[in-house]
């Protein structure tokens, strides 16, 4: 199961990244404007691999599964993540 951890290469308090964690995880309750932020930062910072970004952003999927599925690598994904918590 996923946990939040903080992230150090981010430029947010660790506060600020489990507002942003747990904001995704519940990316079903959230309302309208919330989903469209981060539907909107998957898009932006993911291009081509935002289905990847959005996927593990936003439910409990094994990080190595959705790297296999969507056929991109972990560091890019790692990379993508960090640009998403950046841009937040």
């Amino acid at each position: 199961m996923k946990k939040f951890k903080r992230l150090r290469s981010v430029r947010k308090s660790a506060s600020e990244q489990g507002l942003i964690f747990y904001s995704c995880l519940c990316y079903r309750n959230q309302p309208p404007a919330v989903r469209q932020k981060i539907d909107n930062l998957c898009e932006s910072v993911g291009g081509k691999y935002a289905p990847a970004l959005r996927e593990y952003m936003t439910t409990l999927g094994d990080w190595a599964y959705i790297c296999e599925k969507h056929h991109i690598s972990a560091s890019t994904l790692d990379r993508l993540r960090r640009d998403f918590y950046n841009r937040w």
